[in-house]
Order: C-alpha cells, then sequence, then structure tokens
C-alpha cells in the first residue's frame, strides 16, 4: 500500500478562529488566487482556491442556464488532481454476455433476450457497403464493430464522461466521427450529464475535445452534411454549428421565444431533438426544438419552452439563417362532434423526431413523430363517450402522432396516432391496453424515433415502447397506412402474470403461437437505430432499446402482404450486447461473494463469478438485498414493490412493506446481522423481522390477508406552507438513505426530496428542500428491532438543501454517523444555493452535523461506507476515500470508467468493496485482508448523554472560535508590549 506524503497546514490562531466561528459547509469569501492542493484541509479552502468552479453555476437555476456540463468538467478536473490511494485496480465483474432470461427463474417468463444496458445512439459507417461497420452509444460508453455486431470493442475509454447521447460519420470522410456526451431524456431518471463534444480524425482510434465546445448537459443529435462537412449539433441548450470539421462549435440563435423574434433565455426553451439535411439539397437543415413538457408555466408564470416547433435553414446551418416553420401548427388533431371528442392538446408538439424518405423517388418526403408536451404536463382530453383504456383519447399515452408531408414540411397529415396504432397486427401492448391502461405512446417523451426505409419507398418505421413498420398504401388521393409490430413488449403471459397467481410461483410464458401474447422479445421501449443497404439488396436494422442493442436483416415474414416485400419481425434479432453495459441503482454481495444489482429498466439480476447473469425479478429495478443466506434474497421494485426468495427465485414471494407514500426511489435495506429484519421508509418507517414470510396473500396473489411489518415511527409533518404540488396538494416527507444494523437505526427524509421540474411551485427554489434524520438511537433508551419506542426526529442541524444519499453507522459509537448528499445536478441545481457539502458527519446521532467533504470534487454523492478507520464515498465522478477525522480525499484505486457511481457496498467480511458502475456494471476493488471490524458488527449504543466537546455541534464552533480568537488577541496584546 502506497500513500502519499502529507503536509499540515498550520493557520495562525486568529484566522484558525475565523473559520471555526464560519458556519460549517458555508464557503468563506477570500481573495487568495492560489493555495497549494496539498494544503487545503476543509471546503471554505477549497472554494477560495478554486473561484472557477463555484462561478461556473450562474445565480439561479442552472437547468435554465445549461451550465451543468461545465459544473461537471470542473469536478472532474478536481477528482484528477487528488492523490490516488494505492495503486490497486478495480476489477470489472461483468455481466458479460448480457444478461439472460431463463423462464423458470423469476421473470424470465417475459422471455427478454440478453440483455443490456440502455441503446442511446447509432451511426453506420457509409463508406462499409455491407453494412457492417456501425458505432454504437450506451451510458457506458462509445463500442465499435467492423463485423455487424458479432465482435465489439470500446473507444470511449478518453472521454472525461462516457455516457453518449449521439454520434455521425462524415458521409464523405469517414475517419470523421462526431460523439455528443451526456443522455438527455427526461430530466430526471437515467439522465446523464456529459462534457460536450469529442471528434476523431481516424474513424474512432483516437478522440479529442474541442476546446471551443457545445454547451449543455446532454447533446441529443448530430448531422452532418454531405455537401460541406458542416457538423450541426443539437443539445440541451440549442444548435452548435462547425464548420472545421469539429475543432471549433459555435452556437446558432433559434427564434424560440413566443413571437418568433428571439432566442428564449430559458435553456430548455432550447432543447434540440433532432436535426437533418435534406438528402437532396444539402444546404437545407431542418431542426426540432421540442421540450418534453412544453409551455409548462413556472410559478411565476414563466414559460418554460414557448417555441417548441420546427426550425429550417437553406443556407447551411449559418447563424442568423433559421427561421420558425409556421406548418409547425398543423402537428395538431382533433375528433369533436355533438357526442363524441378526443384529439391532441392544446400544446400538441413537444419531444419530435425526424426522418426524411431515403429510398428513390422520397425526395422531399418528410416524417415526424411528435410527443405532446401538454399531456405530458399534465393537461387531459375528455373523451365523450368513455372509451376503454386502449382507445381512449388518452390510453395512457402523451404521443400526438405520426405526420407526413411530401412538399418537405410545407404541409403535414396525420399518419398514425396511439388509437389507430393499436390496431397494428403483433402489437402486445395494444392487446393489452385494456387490462394495463397503457396505450402506444404511453413514454413518448423517452422513446420517440423514426426511420424511413432505404430500399422500399412505402415504408415507415415508428419507434416507441414498441417497434411498428407502418406500409402506405396511396388509394387516389387518401395515404393509408397499415401498422404492424415487430419489437413487443415483452411475452404477455410472463409479463401481466408475474410474480404469478399460484403463490410461491412463477408465472408461465404464452405459447409462442399465441397472437400478441406469445413468443419472446428484445426489450420494451426503443431509443435509437439506423437502417443500411446491406450491398445484396436487402436491408439491415440496428436498434437500440432499454435492452442493449440489436440486428436483424429484412426477410420474408409471414402475415406481411407480399407485395409489401421483406420486412422485420419480432423473433430474428441478434443481441449485441457482448460488454458489460448495465446500469446498476443498488449493488450488494450474496455471502457466497455472487453480486446482485438492481439495474435501470431491467429488473434484478444474479451475478454469478464468471460474470455471466440471468433476471431475477422484473420492472424497474431499485433495491437490491441479501438475505439470510446466498439463495435468500430481495428485489426491491419501484414504490416498494418487495419480492423476496429462499431458492434464487425459483420461487418468488412477495413481502412488500405497503408503506404509505412510497416514490419511486424510496428506500428499504435488509440488515446484515439478521436477513429477516428490513426496514422500509417513505413518509413513514416500518420494520419487520420476517423476511420472505412477512406477509401472507390470497390464492391468487392478489390481496393480502396480512402482514408482519410495522409502523414504528411517522415523523411530524412539514412545515414549509411552500410545499405543495402544482394542483394545491401538501407535499408530505418522503426517504431518500436508511441504513440498519441490528437494532440501530437511521432514516433521512426529504420534503421535497429533489429539485424537479414535474412537481409544484416551490421546485425552482432549493430553500424549500428539506432534509432531516429520524433515528432510534436515543438517550436513556434501549432500541429494539421492529420496535418504536426509541424512535424519534434529530434536530438536523447543519444539513444542507440536498438529499441523504448515503447513511454510515460507526460501529464503535451508534451515535456517529455519516452522511453522502446530493443535488441531482442533472436537473440544474445549483451549490450556491443548495450547498456545496457532499460529506458531513454527526456525533450525536443526528442532532447536529459538520461538513467533512475538504478537497473531495463536488459532484453528487450517492453511496458512503466505513471500512475501519477510512470512509469510502461513490460519486459522480468516481470512488473516493479518506481516514477518519481527515479531510483530505484521495481516488480509491485506479481503473474505473467515467461513469456515474449511484450506490457501493461492502462484503460481509470487509475484504471487499463493489460500485455500481452506471453503464458499466459492477466493479469490485479488494482491500487485501478482512476488515479489523466487520459490516456485521451491531454499533455500539450510548448509555448517557454525549459530553459536549464530542458532538459535531456547529453552536460550539462559535463559542471555540471566540475562544481561539481571545487567546490571539491577549498573545498579539503581549507581543505589542514586549
Amino acid at each position: 500500500m502506497t500513500v502519499r506524503s502529507r503536509r499540515l497546514f498550520v493557520l495562525p490562531v486568529a484566522a484558525v478562529a475565523v473559520a471555526f466561528m464560519t458556519l460549517p459547509g458555508t464557503p468563506t469569501q477570500s481573495t487568495a488566487k492560489q493555495v497549494d492542493p496539498s494544503q487545503i484541509i476543509n471546503s471554505a479552502d477549497y472554494w477560495a482556491a478554486h473561484p472557477e468552479s463555484e462561478g461556473a453555476l450562474p445565480d439561479g437555476n442552472a437547468i435554465y442556464e445549461g451550465a451543468n456540463d461545465q459544473a461537471f468538467r470542473n469536478y472532474i478536473s478536481q477528482a484528477r488532481a487528488l492523490s490516488q490511494y494505492t495503486s490497486k485496480t478495480w476489477k470489472s465483474e461483468g455481466p458479460f454476455n448480457g444478461v439472460k432470461s431463463i423462464p423458470s427463474i423469476g421473470s424470465g417468463a417475459e422471455l427478454f433476450g440478453a440483455i443490456g444496458g440502455i441503446g442511446t445512439a447509432i451511426a453506420v459507417d457509409p463508406s462499409d457497403s455491407s453494412g457492417d461497420t456501425v458505432y454504437f452509444g450506451t451510458h457506458g460508453g462509445l463500442w465499435k464493430t467492423t463485423d455487424g455486431g458479432k465482435t465489439v470493442h470500446e473507444l470511449s475509454a478518453g472521454f472525461e464522461r462516457s455516457a453518449v447521447g449521439a454520434i455521425a460519420v462524415d458521409p464523405n470522410n469517414p475517419n470523421n466521427v462526431y460523439v455528443g456526451t451526456g443522455v438527455s431524456v427526461f430530466t430526471l431518471s437515467d439522465d446523464a450529464v456529459g462534457t460536450g463534444m469529442y471528434v476523431s480524425h481516424n474513424g474512432g482510434q483516437t478522440f479529442s475535445r474541442p476546446t471551443v465546445n457545445t454547451r449543455g448537459y446532454g447533446v441529443n443529435a448530430i448531422a452532418v452534411s454531405p455537401n460541406t462537412g458542416t457538423v450541426m449539433v443539437g443539445t440541451t441548450y440549442g444548435l452548435w454549428r462547425s464548420t472545421n470539421e469539429g475543432a471549433t462549435f459555435t452556437k446558432v440563435p433559434l427564434m424560440t421565444n413566443a413571437t418568433h423574434t428571439a432566442e428564449t433565455p430559458r435553456a430548455v426553451g432550447n432543447w434540440v431533438t433532432a436535426v437533418v439535411y435534406r438528402p437532396s439539397d444539402n444546404n437545407e437543415v431542418t431542426v426540432a426544438v421540442g421540450y418534453s413538457r412544453g409551455k409548462e408555466p413556472l410559478a411565476d408564470g414563466t414559460v418554460l419552452a414557448p417555441g417548441n416547433g420546427l426550425y429550417r435553414s437553406t443556407n447551411d446551418g449559418a447563424p442568423g439563417s433559421f427561421t420558425f416553420l409556421t406548418s409547425t401548427s398543423q402537428l395538431k388533431w382533433g375528433i369533436v362532434t355533438p357526442n363524441f371528442k378526443f384529439g391532441s392538446s392544446s400544446d400538441p408538439v413537444g419531444r419530435m423526431s425526424l426522418a426524411y424518405g431515403t429510398a428513390r423517388g422520397q425526395d422531399g418526403v418528410l416524417w415526424a413523430l411528435v410527443q405532446d408536451a401538454g399531456r405530458a404536463a399534465g393537461h387531459t382530453i375528455a373523451d365523450t363517450p368513455a372509451l376503454p383504456a386502449g382507445l381512449s383519447a388518452t390510453g395512457g399515452s402523451v404521443l400526438n402522432g405520426v405526420y407526413r408531408s411530401t412538399d418537405d414540411g410545407a404541409t403535414w397529415k396525420l399518419m398514425a396516432t396511439a388509437q389507430t396504432l393499436t390496431t397494428g397486427l403483433a402489437c402486445s401492448t395494444c392487446a393489452a391496453g385494456y387490462l394495463i391502461a397503457y396505450g402506444a405512446g404511453a413514454q413518448a417523451q423517452y422513446n420517440n424515433w423514426i426511420a424511413t426505409d432505404p430500399v422500399n419507398p412505402n415504408r415507415v418505421y415508428v419507434f416507441l415502447e414498441e417497434a411498428f413498420q407502418g406500409d402506405v398504401t396511396n388509394l387516389e388521393l387518401t395515404s393509408v397506412v397499415t401498422w404492424r409490430a415487430f419489437q413487443k413488449y415483452a411475452n404477455l403471459c410472463g409479463f401481466l402474470l408475474y410474480p404469478g397467481t399460484v403463490p410461491g410461483q412463477n408465472s408461465a410464458s404464452c405459447p409462442e403461437g399465441v397472437p400478441f401474447f406469445g413468443g419472446g422479445s428484445t426489450h420494451p421501449d426503443q431509443h435509437a437505430g439506423a437502417l443500411v443497404p446491406t450491398g445484396d439488396g436487402g436491408v439491415r436494422m440496428y436498434a437500440g432499446n432499454d435492452g442493449g442493442w440489436w440486428v436483424q436483416d429484412q426477410h420474408t415474414v409471414p402475415l406481411t402482404p407480399p407485395s409489401n416485400g421483406p420486412g422485420f419481425d419480432n423473433d430474428s434479432w441478434r443481441d449485441v450486447n457482448k460488454p458489460n453495459t448495465v446500469l446498476p441503482w443498488n449493488v450488494d454481495f450474496l455471502q457466497n461473494g455472487d453480486i446482485i444489482m438492481a439495474l435501470q429498466d431491467n429488473g434484478t439480476i444474479h451475478l454469478k463469478k464468471d460474470g455471466s447473469a440471468y433476471n431475477v425479478c422484473g420492472g424497474d429495478g431499485v433495491y437490491a438485498l441479501p438475505g439470510t443466506n446466498s439463495n435468500s434474497y430481495y428485489c426491491g421494485i419501484p414504490g416498494h414493490t418487495l419480492l423476496a426468495t429462499t431458492d434464487d427465485f425459483h420461487h418468488t414471494v412477495i413481502a412488500s412493506p405497503s408503506t404509505s407514500g412510497a416514490s419511486f426511489l424510496s428506500p428499504i435495506a435488509s440488515d446484515l446481522t439478521d436477513g429477516n429484519h428490513l426496514i422500509a421508509a417513505a413518509s413513514e418507517v416500518k420494520e419487520t423481522t420476517e423476511g420472505p414470510n412477512s406477509d401472507t396473500y390470497d390464492p391468487t396473489n392478489t390481496q393480502q390477508l396480512s402482514s408482519t411489518w410495522k409502523v414504528v415511527f411517522t415523523p411530524p409533518a412539514p412545515t414549509d406552507p411552500a410545499l405543495v404540488t402544482s394542483a394545491g396538494t401538501k407535499i408530505p416527507w418522503d426517504a431518500s438513505a436508511v441504513s440498519v444494523t441490528g437494532p440501530v437505526a437511521y432514516v433521512a427524509f426529504c420534503a421535497q426530496c429533489r429539485p424537479s421540474l414535474s412537481v409544484g411551485p416551490s421546485i425552482v427554489d432549493p430553500s424549500h428542500v428539506h432534509v432531516m434524520i429520524g433515528t432510534n438511537v436515543k438517550t436513556n433508551c434501549t432500541p429494539v428491532k421492529a420496535g418504536g419506542a426509541c424512535w424519534h426526529r434529530a434536530a438536523s442541524k447543519g444539513l444542507p438543501h440536498q438529499q441523504i444519499s448515503g447513511i454510515a453507522v460507526d460501529p464503535k459509537d451508534a451515535r456517529r454517523i455519516y452522511v453522502s448528499l446530493r443535488q441531482y445536478i442533472v436537473l440544474g441545481a445549483n451549490p450556491k444555493a443548495t450547498g456545496y457539502q457532499k460529506v458531513m458527519v454527526s456525533n450525536d446521532a443526528g442532532e447536529t452535523f459538520s461538513d467533512i467533504s475538504g478537497n473531495l470534487p463536488r459532484a453528487d454523492a450517492h453511496s458512503i461506507v466505513l471500512r475501519d478507520n477510512r470512509l469510502v464515498v461513490a460519486t459522480d465522478v468516481g470512488v473516493f476515500t479518506t481516514k477518519v477525522g481527515s479531510t483530505r480525499w484521495s481516488r480509491l484505486g485506479k481503473g474505473l470508467p467515467a461513469v456515474v457511481y449511484r450506490n457501493m457496498k461492502i462484503d460481509r467480511t470487509g475484504r471487499k468493496l463493489v460500485a455500481g458502475a452506471y453503464g458499466r456494471g459492477a466493479y469490485t476493488y479488494d482491500f487485501g485482508s478482512a476488515a479489523q471490524t466487520p459490516p456485521t458488527t451491531i454499533p455500539k449504543l450510548p448509555r448517557t448523554a454525549p459530553p459536549l466537546a464530542t458532538t459535531g455541534s456547529p453552536v460550539t464552533w462559535p463559542v471555540l472560535g471566540a475562544v481561539l480568537l481571545a487567546a490571539g488577541l491577549l498573545t498579539a496584546r503581549r507581543r505589542r508590549r514586549a
């Protein structure tokens, strides 16, 4: 083990006094320009030494200013400047070669293919006539294949951030490859902040980042002119242009205000979702501005995105050459009669995808897939009369429709809606729409791309939750589209009946031949793709969805009319998921050293030591919890649905706590000292000691008959009058982190838990993000498992306006806890308003907190563990460690990819650490020996009230500061007298 030497930074007594009189976590103002990084001992010194990091974020909420990318660049620079604690290398554990679905295990009856992480972007090398050379993007990086996906290799090792949002290859010089980082589809959830554009001039062998770059936390679209080589880039902060092969980028203003006379000042009002060049006129470029919630107003009435719509330049995208296409107003529809009405909302244009016809004779044919912004913002359209869910005006859908123009966008015709797509053959969500109220386009703001066939001029492909093939038939003056799904949601018996109607059993798959319901699938939720001629007259499709990347060649398909030619079907996909690209929300060890991971969009998986993995639970995985042995564990699904097993999910049981107020990420945890002891928290705290036997259900598994989950604590309601939703309802407490070891338990509460553009009028003011600690560690009270006697609200003084993401309890003293903090910078939260603290300590069971962030990069911290006398924290920019009592952080080991680390756990011996690399699976670090105090140690409880000197109370700092200041003044006086 190698540790760099440390230099002690000694301040004069008076200076120390001034620093101590500053409240913990509050940066002091300083005129210092340079400070030796080795001498930095606290956050105030750090920010005084790095004014450029603080100043990179403007006043107000940064999501409006597009500053998130620059903030991340600063955090990355800070991380790279830190020393390295040991030279050990992290090990990639996988999963490799995709995650398998085994029909007899857990959710395997859904019959997904070998899944990977989300496929986000793609570009085909036009110089390869076979269609085999392709660049793929994921949250975990950039990948390339030269054999049609049979083998792939990574190209993104030098990227500052590995999440890829868009890719383009210069059609005249395929050595020029342009990659945009940052994935931005939701403005929350699985979005990932990027650091702009990266450029290669040697076919992807090496990349560089232009100094004069784009702005915006995600790159959504890139287009390269075949005529001039001009590069046009659409980001979350507008349109950008390069005329020198990506050496520099300049912003191109679009007239996105309400009158289309100037650019709207809000970043989201310039959210570019698509950029296309007209094939027959490479000086004509069309841009779609499409923030998904459109004209949704803030509390003060400010409209976020007044100018959603289409913009066009006929001068190769030059600044000042774009005009608003008034035909945007045609992208709406409605049917109104005296007894019947439905259609798009009053704000119909949200996120859009565009595609020109690419086959012969399709010049001027332009397609648009349009999401309805009003519906995403909560508008509803009344159905008269009321229709079944699958055919209703909303149908659970936020889709506006599919539009076609035959005159290059001058006029538009509606070609499909959520309702007409339900007529598509083999559409599984259409068949199930009546049961689950999930119409086509239910997530059109998330799943949204469109493409045309390069050979068949009458075919279009629409990708939403499922993929649809549309064949256009011209009947005199009316065009009719026949739709057929070829990439369906799931095997619907496995999907709808999971986790089974027989107690203790997993669901069964529908037989292959059952229409709509039978057969397997790749994965729901389609994001990107490409169609390319294969040189033999055929066409190949590459498609990316929540399950990774897939490929299929056109062939004769049953049910397709012969006149329509070859097509694609649901059963002929081949996966391209060889690398480890999954997105872990939560990771943990089983007792035998295997790893369980809860994955974004891909349930929970069991990862074996050889890198192979299989699904054990479906849905969105958010928590994976070890049980009493390596075959007994739990899967947490959003909203505190908890599934359990005692035999590695050959049998599944429901053990849900049914907690009041549970949200998507409300936490739940198991006790390493007792795998049957569970704790769950939302607006209340519940515990059970019965593990998989906590709930009893009726024979159909639909009605809970009894439960051993007990409410042990309900915190007092938030008092902030601003905590109301846009509908006027009170926002309650939710929970963001829990810790339980033996009888010792802590819960972090928050209200509102994070700034969000979809909650209520207080969302843009971080002062309305409140945080507190609830715990059963109380002086003169002995806690017990699942008992409420000692639970109380701690004062929680000193905590900032951020969300607590992790809690680590000192086994030597249950009163001492360490917390990690996050503010969701992907949403644009500004540290000037939310606070700079990322790691804090309380020595009095959560009554008061002190900042120990020191020189830690101020990126969001998502998880924290304590191993013997050393803290380890997982953040957006890496994993870092410091000795207890120090604020000097170092990078832990080497070899981690440049992705977010959302969770981290230590094994029961304390020897190994596993981190969830968001987009790159599981990575482990081996300390080389077991911990002196293993994680299964029950923290020592206090017997009497702690002495004042041992607390972390900020109240003591002014007192101590005054004493030291007096001592300094007295010394100065004596010197003067001398």
